[in-house]
């Protein structure tokens, strides 16, 4: 666990480490949820893991996204 405390304006900073174990680059998108109380960051993806496709609807599939055409060929 890392303490950090927020800013002024309530910005955090995520350590360097699990930037690079999430391979989150800069300017990229993070993905921020709360459930119970808690608050989930993950690595933002806009695009099909299979063919990186970004045309079609994207659905998730444990922690990787599918376009629908990707996610047929798999059922």
């Amino acid at each position: 666990m890392v303490i950090r405390k927020l800013d002024d304006v309530g910005r955090i900073v995520i350590p360097k480490e699990m930037r690079e174990v999430l391979t989150l680059e800069h300017g990229k998108g993070v993905a921020i949820k709360m459930e119970g109380g808690r608050v989930f960051l993950e690595k933002h993806s806009s695009a099909c893991c299979v063919c990186e496709g970004t045309e079609n609807k994207l659905m998730r599939v444990n922690r990787a996204f599918l376009c629908n055409n990707c996610y047929g060929k798999l059922a």
